[in-house]
């Protein structure tokens, strides 16, 4: 989604065993095409990353925007892997997605979350 991607190899070098496939095989995780949201939530993905790297055995799949929010899909992990995923999920639903401002989920046919500045 962004031209820029030095944001996604950035956190993809610093998590590399959450993202072993990151601009890999296609055939094997959709991480082969890269995050598929903006870098407004990179701060969402960092922290997301940080607790996740705790858990053996997590990897993660898939990293978009769906309905105007962040989610991540995982290979591996437990209860608690999800329940770190769906905190972070949430928060995304405040943050800009092209800035990390404050925003607010807004849309009628395709949600997204904006702030004041990049609605």
């Amino acid at each position: 989604m962004d031209e820029d991607i030095n944001w996604q190899l950035e956190i993809a070098e610093r998590f590399n065993q959450l993202c072993p496939n990151m601009f890999g095989d296609p055939y094997v995780s959709a991480l082969a095409f890269g995050f598929q949201c903006h870098v407004g939530w990179k701060r969402i993905l960092e922290g997301c990353f940080t607790e996740l790297s705790k858990i053996p055995g997590v990897t993660v799949n898939t990293v978009k925007e769906k309905f105007g929010t962040l989610r991540i899909y995982i290979d591996g992990g437990d209860e608690t892997a999800w329940d770190i995923i769906s905190r972070y999920e949430q928060m995304s639903e405040t943050v800009c997605e092209l800035c990390g401002m404050p925003g607010r989920l807004e849309g009628k046919f395709w949600l997204m979350v904006r702030c004041e500045k990049c609605r």
